[in-house]
């Protein structure tokens, strides 16, 4: 089973990603000619569905939606021939599947405790080793331009969180875990992301497509660099201390709301599909390309 953990901030969308993952499967991995094949593991299904349906009526997740979830599980098939997702061409093999699992680790500010408002370094990054990849949501309603003192940005202990947590060490001793870490960041709710934050970085208003990796990396470090140094450091060392880790992968993930009502959470927006119906409008192709990404290290460790 290939593992993902995913980190985030109180709020950054953790449960909002995984909904937006299932709406992803569901519009593109239903029909008998789509671009792949999964299901949803039956411990995980009847919490995904709700999230999906929540999202379906515009809503985004609840409080009580949120601390209910801690772990989805998804079969996905894989295509051995070009190590990706089976294409039109290409015949359905049950057995050419693996599972992915995510599990969101959250914060002390999410649960009982808020003594300290970080993670419980000793289980937790105990459990963070386990893992095959990590994705680190990226809060871009916090993101800060440049001028400011990256210590005291609004994402300062996040950043120093998370590379606490990158930096563990005896990753095959304490959990028998070999292998690359795979670090992957997502920005989400980047629809909310101040302009002036990307005219300070000297960014264009929408990062560069999934395809020109190059452009992109160098979009994302740009607003990292400024925000999150510590972890980017560590990211582009590609050594965590003792636990090696593999190139990291960036994605934008955005939500399209109603006009915001003072005081109310924004209605999401709906868009009609071109064969599922209506579906949120959400940055679907970032969806697909951060699950092109899992299926090829996913088919790659298990060589």
């Amino acid at each position: 089973m290939f593992q993902v953990v995913v980190l985030g901030d109180p709020d950054s969308g953790k449960t909002t990603f995984l909904g937006l993952l299932y709406a992803t499967q569901v519009r593109s991995g239903s029909d008998t000619e789509d671009r792949f094949r999964f299901h949803v593991g039956l411990e995980s299904l009847p919490e995904i569905t709700f999230i999906f349906e929540q999202l379906m009526s515009r809503n985004f997740p609840e409080a009580a939606t949120k601390k209910g979830i801690t772990e989805v599980s998804f079969d996905l098939g894989l295509s051995r021939a070009h190590s990706s997702f089976f294409r039109r061409e290409e015949e359905w093999k049950s057995s050419a599947s693996s599972t992915i699992r995510f599990r969101l680790l959250r914060t002390q500010e999410e649960g009982e405790s808020r003594e300290t408002g970080s993670w419980s370094m000793d289980e937790k990054a105990r459990a963070f080793l386990e893992n095959d990849a990590v994705v680190i949501l990226v809060d871009s309603a916090k993101l800060a331009g440049s001028g400011g003192d990256p210590q005291v940005s609004p994402m300062s202990r996040y950043d120093t969180k998370v590379d606490r947590l990158l930096n563990p060490v005896q990753r095959v001793q304490e959990s028998g875990k070999t292998g690359l870490l795979h670090p992957i960041f997502m920005f989400s709710k980047f629809d909310r992301v101040n302009p002036e934050v990307l005219r300070a970085a000297k960014l264009a208003p929408e990062p560069p497509r999934v395809d020109k990796t190059g452009r992109r990396a160098a979009y994302a470090e740009a607003l990292l660099k400024l925000n999150m140094p510590q972890t980017l450091t560590t990211v582009k060392s590609r050594e965590g201390g003792g636990v090696k880790l593999g190139k990291p992968a960036y994605f934008f993930s955005w939500v399209r709301t109603e006009e915001l009502v003072p005081g109310q959470q924004g209605k999401i927006r709906l868009r009609r599909g071109d064969l599922t119906g209506w579906e949120p409008d959400y940055s679907n192709e970032e969806y697909l390309a951060f699950l092109e990404h899992l299926a090829e290290i996913a088919h790659r460790s298990e060589h």
